[in-house]
């Protein structure tokens, strides 16, 4: 295992186990030898989202999906962000850039339909979280959510 293998181990390890400020002090150690480490930048913004730095975690991810645009699991997480910092158009955009990528992507599709419900776009938000429902049933919260 190389040194950048064992260092992002690391920052999944801190991060799978809570220590998010740990996380983010070896992804940011990461990204200063190698600042276009798309995996990198994203585990940053995951954790700088989960610590509540939404403009940080913004940047982050943008970041992330500016190294990798064909990946939409970086899209879903930078429309998380967008959603958290109170940007819902820009989460919507995300998100359906990501269904773009990957139109069975379930997560993508229940976050599109949670922001489209933050929306008050009730019809819209019932058919994406139906369709996320259909392609991963065993997602107790997107039921809840449907009602």
């Amino acid at each position: 295992m190389s040194g950048l293998d064992e260092s992002l181990a690391e920052a999944v390890a801190c991060h799978q186990r809570g220590d998010l400020p740990g996380a983010i002090s070896v992804c940011t150690r990461i990204l200063r030898q190698h600042p276009d480490h798309a995996a990198c930048q994203h585990l940053l913004g995951v954790s700088l989202l989960q610590s509540g730095r939404l403009t940080d975690a913004v940047s982050a991810l943008q970041r992330a999906t500016d190294l990798a645009p064909a990946e939409p699991v970086f899209l879903t997480s930078l429309g998380a962000a967008h959603r958290a910092a109170g940007q819902p158009d820009a989460a919507v955009e995300c998100y359906r850039r990501a269904l773009a990528l990957d139109a069975e992507y379930a997560g993508a599709h229940a976050n599109l339909g949670n922001v489209l419900l933050d929306k008050g776009e009730a019809a819209a938000a019932r058919d994406s979280l139906l369709r996320a429902v259909a392609l991963e049933s065993g997602q107790a919260g997107w039921h809840y959510t449907l009602g």
